[in-house]
This record gives C-alpha cells, structure tokens and sequence, in this order.
C-alpha cells in the first residue's frame, strides 16, 4: 500500500453491526513500510475496538504505531481511516523527539446493520 513518495503502514479491523448489542470480530494486521529521509521505519500499526457495535451509537477505535527507533526530532503522522475502503477521515498526530510510538483514537458511527473493513494507514 505505498504510493510514490510515501511510505505507508495498515491496520485492518473488520467489524459486525447490529440493530442490537452484539459481537464485532476484528481481524488486524501489520505491514511494516521503508520510511523516508530522516525518520524511522513504521513497524507496526496496530488497531483495537470494542467487541460489541450498535447501529446508531458511535464506536470508538484506538490505535498505536510503533517505530523501529526513537524519533530523531519532532515529526508529524498521518493517519487515514478507511471504511469498505472509503476515506472517511484523515488525522494528523504530533509525534515528539525520542518517542518509540504514536497514540491515535477516532470514532465511527454506523447507520445500517453489516459487516465493516475499518483500517487505518499511517505514513509520514
């Protein structure tokens, strides 16, 4: 998942929705992308939720993206947040010199019953 010029990390989570309280599976990944000049490698981009969704009710989602090595200086990450591979949002977040990971966390809010590809891409 790399586009020229970025380099990309993915989590994915597939999630069920129901009309009423019910399981939501989640299915993650890691994919570990080259980074540019200067920065660390992205090595990993994990992604959690809650086990349950309701239709209606917003889902909170929180992730972590872990880096090879501390920063070298301050940087900023993007993350993408995919829903049945449509962008839904873009987050950027500050990350500081030293730091061996980046904290991230949105919500959705599903308006029909279904199953869901939620995944996120981080990149510099």
């Amino acid at each position: 998942m790399a586009e020229e010029g970025k380099k990309r990390a993915a989590a994915v989570a597939t999630i069920g929705v129901v009309g009423a309280a019910g399981l939501a599976a989640y299915i993650l990944s890691r994919k570990p992308a080259p980074p540019p000049p200067g920065l660390p490698e992205i090595v990993s981009n994990d992604l959690t939720g809650p086990s349950t969704a309701v239709v209606g009710e917003a889902v909170r989602f929180t992730g972590v993206v872990g880096f090879k090595s501390p920063l070298p200086s301050n940087a900023t990450l993007y993350i993408d947040v995919y829903v049945n591979d449509e962008k839904k949002s873009a987050l950027s977040v500050s990350v500081s010199s030293g730091a061996s990971t980046a904290s991230y966390e949105f919500t959705l809010t599903f308006t029909e019953p279904g199953t869901y590809r939620i995944y996120t891409i981080a990149h510099w």
